[in-house]
């Protein structure tokens, strides 16, 4: 499928938004605590691209959403990582290569910009996800939880650019 690959501004949020929870909606009954998306608002995404925070990437066929990412300085190494969360594609176009075209748009963008590394944070649960990371080039760098919770939830992946 042919996709069109691009940085939108915050008028496309609400598409993306409704795509990601979408997209998300499958891992509801696997993971706990549930996607973050399912709190997330339309005003407060767009608030994040406001501040600079986030930027919206987008994966149109025709005038189509079929998939989008957010992405921005990872805060917790400002000076070397760039990262992305929220990757999100139409769940009935899912392995047809437009989260492979959506992740190098963020690494071109990593680069063009001089970070270092691409960084995610993948849910330990969803072993596919980080198999397919690891397949794209993406290492686990270390573990994450959550608020309330004990034991880790997810992993820090990373690939240097």
């Amino acid at each position: 499928m042919n996709v069109s690959i691009y940085e939108t501004d915050k008028s496309n949020i609400g598409r993306a938004h409704e795509l990601m929870r979408l997209a998300f909606a499958q891992q509801r009954n696997i993971i706990n605590p549930e996607p973050g998306i399912f709190q997330d608002t339309i005003p407060s995404l767009s608030s994040t691209i406001d501040r600079g925070e986030k930027r919206l990437i987008v994966a149109l066929h025709r005038t189509r959403l079929m998939g989008c990412v957010l992405c921005g300085v990872n805060k917790d190494n400002p000076a070397e990582d760039f990262y992305f969360g929220r990757l999100a594609v139409r769940p009935r176009y899912f392995g047809n290569g437009i989260g492979r075209e959506l992740v190098d748009e963020v690494e071109r963008l990593a680069k063009e910009e001089k970070f270092l590394r691409s960084t995610c944070a993948v849910r330990i649960a969803l072993r596919q996800n980080i198999a397919m990371f690891e397949r794209w080039g993406y290492e686990i760098v270390g573990e994450g939880t959550h608020a309330g919770f004990k034991e880790p939830t997810y992993y820090k992946m990373a690939k240097n650019l």
